[in-house]
């Protein structure tokens, strides 16, 4: 991960990435301990924070089994359903993966 960050330039770089990563175990992997701030009292968490904190949830859930679906029930399925709007015609193929997803097969 240190390696990684190290190769993106910029410094809104790495916080995009920093913060994807959190999220991505947050609300993808609906993992609630991983819940994480972006700022506190108006001022935004900086690159070395939330590195401190990814390195934290990636260290606190190394054991945790990644779960089938990829937005857990717990988040809610407003996504998974026609109740979002969408800008031309749905794909068979994301039918099928947000049909997968709701079922938890993870196909």
């Amino acid at each position: 991960m240190k390696e990684g960050l190290e190769k993106i330039n910029t410094k809104g770089g790495q916080l995009d990435a920093l913060k994807t990563n959190i999220q991505i175990r947050y609300w993808g992997m609906g993992w609630t301990e991983c819940y994480t701030a972006m700022s506190k009292d108006g001022i935004k968490k900086s690159v070395n924070e939330l590195k401190a904190r990814l390195i934290e949830i990636i260290e606190n859930t190394k054991d945790k089994t990644i779960p089938d679906r990829l937005y857990p029930a717990k988040f809610g399925t407003a996504m998974l359903t026609d109740k979002l709007p969408v800008l031309g015609t749905v794909t068979e193929i994301v039918k099928h993966m947000n049909t997968s997803s709701a079922e938890g097969d993870g196909n």
